[in-house]
C-alpha cells in the first residue's frame, strides 16, 4: 500500500476544547465533520500522516520538510494555556522524501519540534484516536497554486514506492474574508472565489480550477487552503478517487470545508 486516502480540514482555533460554549455551539457541525474524517482515517489504519501545512516554516519559500523526531503544539496565542498535543515525527521517512525530490524541485528541510495551529489543531482530533501515529509536516510554497499541484504530482512518484500506508492531509480555509463579520474583513472577490472553489470541490474537479487561479486572487481572499489542497490534489493526479464533502459553511464570515478523497 501507499496512499490510502486524503483529507482537507480547517485549522480554526474555534475547534479548540477551551472555546467559549456559545462559539463552540456555532461550529458544532464542523467539529462533527472533523470527527467523521478521523473515524474514517482510524478505520483505514494509516502508518503515517503527511500533513501539508500552509503556515509551516518555509526556508527561502521552498517546499520545506520538518525532520523533527517529535512535534509538540500548544495554543497560547489563542489564550488557551492548557491544551497541548505531542506527536511522533518520522524523520527518516521525511528525509527520504526530501532527498528524492531535491534534484527536481526547490525543497529544503528544518528540524522544528514546535508546530503551529496549522497542524496542531487537526492533530488534536487524530491524537485522541491514534496517539502513536507518526506525522510529517511539509510547507506549501507561495508561488502559484499550479506549482503546488506540480509539487504534489512529483511527490506522488515517491509516495507510490513506499510500503507505508500514507494518509495525506491538507489544512486551511477556503476564504477568511467572506463577509464583514470575518476577522480580516470582507473581500469583494471572496464570494465569487468560494463559489467556484466549492462547486469544483463537490464535482471532483477542483484540480482543474486551481490550475487557473491567480496567486494574487487566493491571497486577496485569504485562502490559505488553496496552497495546501493543491499539494494533495497533485499527489492524487493519477489515482481514481471519490470525493466526499462533509462540510462547507461559513460561520463568522470565514468559509470552511471538510472533505475526503477516497480511492474509487
Amino acid at each position: 500500500m501507499s496512499i490510502i486516502g486524503s483529507a482537507f480540514l480547517p485549522h480554526t482555533p474555534l475547534l479548540l476544547p477551551t472555546t467559549d460554549p456559545a462559539h463552540a455551539k456555532r461550529v458544532q457541525s464542523l467539529r462533527k465533520a472533523v470527527e467523521e474524517v478521523v473515524a474514517w482515517a482510524y478505520a483505514a489504519q494509516p502508518d503515517v500522516v503527511v500533513c501539508f501545512n500552509p503556515h509551516a516554516p518555509s526556508v527561502g519559500n521552498q517546499f520545506t520538510f520538518n525532520l523533527a523526531e517529535q512535534y509538540t503544539a500548544s495554543f497560547d496565542e489563542f489564550g488557551d494555556l492548557t491544551t497541548k498535543v505531542a506527536l511522533l515525527g518520522t524523520p527518516t521517512f521525511a528525509y527520504n522524501m526530501k532527498e528524492n525530490l531535491e534534484a527536481l524541485l526547490p525543497v529544503a528541510s528544518v528540524i522544528e519540534p514546535r508546530v503551529n495551529y496549522g497542524l496542531g489543531i487537526p492533530a488534536i482530533f487524530f491524537h485522541q484516536r491514534m496517539p502513536q501515529l507518526p506525522w510529517v509536516e511539509i510547507s506549501t510554497r507561495r508561488t502559484t497554486p499550479e506549482e503546488n499541484l506540480a509539487f504534489g504530482a512529483r511527490m506522488q512518484e515517491v509516495l507510490l514506492n513506499s510500503r507505508k500506508r500514507i494518509l495525506l492531509l491538507a489544512t486551511g480555509e477556503v476564504s477568511a474574508r467572506l463577509t464583514d463579520a470575518a476577522p480580516q474583513g470582507k473581500s469583494p472577490e471572496a464570494a465569487h472565489f468560494r463559489k467556484h472553489w466549492l462547486e469544483t470541490l463537490h464535482h471532483n474537479a477542483l484540480q482543474d480550477f486551481l490550475k487557473t487561479v491567480p496567486a494574487a486572487q487566493a491571497e486577496e481572499v485569504s485562502s490559505c487552503g488553496t496552497w495546501s489542497v493543491a499539494q494533495i490534489l497533485g499527489a492524487l493526479v493519477s489515482i481514481r478517487t471519490h470525493v466526499k464533502v462533509l462540510y462547507d459553511e461559513a460561520p463568522y464570515g470565514v468559509a470552511y470545508a471538510v472533505a475526503t478523497w477516497q480511492p474509487a
